[in-house]
C-alpha cells in the first residue's frame, strides 16, 4: 500500500461514517484522523487513513455550502 499522507484542513470522504468529513488532527504515525461534519456529532470520529478517499472540488463546494 501506498505511503497517504493525509493533511489537517483537508476535506475527505470517509467510508464509515459515509459523509464528506473534514480532518482536525492526522496522526502520520499512527494512520489515524480524527475527523468532523459540521457541528454534527458523527459515528467514527477516529478513522484509519484507509476509511478517507480524496473527494472532487464539486464535493468541497457542496460541503462548503458554495
Amino acid at each position: 500500500m501506498s505511503e497517504t499522507k493525509i493533511r489537517n484542513s483537508a476535506i475527505y470522504y470517509s467510508k464509515s461514517n459515509n459523509k464528506i468529513v473534514r480532518v482536525t488532527r492526522a496522526n502520520q504515525d499512527e494512520r489515524i484522523a480524527y475527523v468532523k461534519h459540521h457541528n454534527i456529532e458523527i459515528l467514527n470520529h477516529e478513522v484509519f487513513f484507509s476509511d478517507l478517499e480524496p473527494v472532487s472540488s464539486e464535493q468541497v463546494k457542496k460541503y462548503l455550502g458554495r
